[in-house]
């Protein structure tokens, strides 16, 4: 028997994990009202900051501050039934005024998009950025660098991206010189409306892969595009994050098409072959997407889509590149900007505590996350490719020697899918209950603000996120119960004495009989110890009770 200590202190943990994260409730304040004080707040903080506030980057850094405690009331307490049409209007004027208020305004934080300019003015004149700097061209090292000092920095320097962002910002350059503010302005534009495209990319998996609730995939969409880093950083910095999401984003759909019951035939032959041009497309922006390519293997399995996914994101990468890969910058240079920097102290304090290369450390640790999660998922393929790629880009971005603001837009369209998908059998209530899926959004922003205020206490904020995380998967449930050492037998000895102080014991044990039979025909991986496989904890049990009956 578990001794009486024990249980009380189950007890405490089921009640109040069922209380954070279970039980559904009605807001107790109209949810326009809500949206009427929290998006006013939002708007006029925004013109505020930018128009009394003296703009520097500390106050840039406050503003984004302030703008997610906003942006956490929302998310934390509007949960309604429906999303009314008066609510829509309120979420797209409040959006639209904060992206479309910082277009105007030239970066500040970064020079980033002020280099990757640049460089595509090097490549719209004929000059390849991987082989010639800005000092070698006279002529518009004299036009750019001479008008805007703060680049100057670059002028010695190749490019660094791969051949996409080149094609990019070489025909923003086209349609307005570097040198010009309207080369800031409609290149931001472009990625400010690639955001939105996002969204609604976002929305369509949602709806079709992972939940019928239009409500839900809407409110999905409105969120991402509520995100303050994704205002700040994307609007007014104009990071080409977008870019890399918006083709990520179209590799995840269609390797969930091929993998869908409801796909034609047709569709699932095609779809290994889009996906994999997608995917390349991705990698010609960034190289970070090259993580999801294990668990997309894992998630195809046959070898004839192997093959097919794996033949069309090597085409595309080689055809988009051949203009640039005989020259050897081009790919010597993916090593040194993108594996050998070590300019955030994450990096630097792991690599002098064991002494070694943190490259090989982080590699290592990856795969064992991988075959990690391959041990715990094996059943629904959509289920475990999310989970798969939202774990290991959060330890890409943790453990990358190079860490930015920006990068956590990597991660936040597969922290909604994931939650979602958690929450998608989710119907006895009928509420947008987001909870989980903000508390996750809030850590996560928080997180790489903290990278910037203290990154002695970074450390500290890599173990909160993770354990955050964790703890709102549906899994948990079962780590909890493993580490306790309890088993489903001792369980439902538990469970039927928390009945029957409110029943008669012939009902309490008619009505748990009911239950654990009934959850075994709608999900086998529900099992007891008497059938001799491995328990799947408590709390599956505790949820449902909760749901139908909060006051049990």
């Amino acid at each position: 028997m578990i001794s009486k200590n024990r249980m009380d202190k189950i007890d405490k943990i089921a009640n109040s994990y069922t209380k954070l994260f279970i039980i559904q409730r009605k807001s107790p304040i109209n949810s326009t009202l809500i949206l009427i004080i929290f998006c006013p707040l939002i708007i006029i903080q925004t013109y505020y900051f930018f128009n009394v506030i003296r703009y520097t980057q500390d106050n840039v850094f406050d503003a984004i501050t302030i703008n997610i405690f906003l942006f956490s009331g929302i998310i934390l307490l509007y949960h309604p039934k429906k999303i009314s049409s008066m609510d829509l209007v309120l979420f797209g004027i409040t959006i639209l005024i904060t992206r479309f208020l910082f277009l105007p305004l030239i970066p500040e934080i970064s020079s980033d998009l002020n280099r990757n300019l640049v460089f595509g003015s090097l490549f719209a004149n004929g000059y390849n950025p991987y082989l010639w700097t800005l000092d070698q061209v006279p002529v518009l090292f004299d036009q750019i660098v001479l008008k805007v000092n703060y680049i100057a920095e670059w002028a010695t320097h190749s490019y660094d991206y791969p051949a996409f962002a080149t094609f990019f910002f070489g025909f923003i350059s086209i349609l307005s010189p570097a040198d010009n503010f309207s080369a800031f302005l409609l290149a931001k534009s472009v990625l400010t409306f690639v955001e939105f495209l996002n969204a609604y990319i976002i929305y369509k998996i949602i709806l079709r892969f992972i939940s019928k609730n239009r409500n839900v995939a809407l409110l999905t969409s409105i969120i991402y595009l509520l995100n303050p880093i994704s205002i700040y950083m994307v609007t007014l910095e104009g990071q080409f994050e977008p870019l890399v999401i918006f083709f990520t984003l179209l590799f995840v759909y269609f390797l969930f098409l091929s993998q869908s019951e409801k796909s034609n035939e047709e569709n699932r032959y095609f779809s290994p072959y889009l996906s994999g041009f997608f995917l390349g497309c991705a990698v010609l922006l960034k190289y970070y997407p090259l993580v999801y390519i294990p668990a997309t293997l894992i998630v195809l399995r046959s070898s004839r889509n192997i093959k097919n996914f794996l033949g069309s994101f090597s085409m595309t990468l080689l055809i988009f590149s051949l203009p640039f890969i005989t020259n050897s910058y081009y790919i010597t240079n993916f090593i040194r900007f993108q594996l050998l920097r070590k300019d955030r102290n994450v990096y630097k304090s792991i690599g002098s505590i064991f002494g070694f290369n943190v490259d090989l450390f982080t590699i290592l640790l990856l795969l064992l996350i991988s075959l990690i999660i391959l041990a715990i998922f094996k059943k629904n393929k959509i289920e475990f490719f999310i989970y798969f790629s939202t774990t290991t880009t959060i330890l890409f971005i943790l453990l990358n020697p190079s860490i930015f603001v920006w990068y956590s837009l990597w991660l936040f369209p597969f922290i909604s899918l994931s939650h979602i998908s958690y929450k998608k059998n989710t119907t006895e209530n009928q509420h947008i209950n987001v909870r989980i899926t903000n508390f996750s959004w809030i850590i996560m922003l928080s997180i790489f603000l903290m990278i910037y205020t203290d990154p002695k206490l970074f450390g500290l904020f890599i173990e909160f996120t993770i354990f955050s995380y964790i703890i709102t998967h549906q899994k948990f449930q079962y780590y909890l119960s493993f580490v306790l050492g309890i088993n489903q037998d001792k369980v439902n000895i538990y469970v039927n004495k928390k009945i029957n102080s409110s029943n008669s014991a012939e009902v309490a044990d008619n009505r748990l009989a009911h239950k654990l039979d009934t959850e075994r025909k709608r999900d086998p991986m529900i099992y007891t110890v008497n059938e001799g496989r491995k328990p799947n904890g408590f709390f599956d049990y505790i949820e449902k009770l909760a749901k139908e009956d909060p006051k049990k």
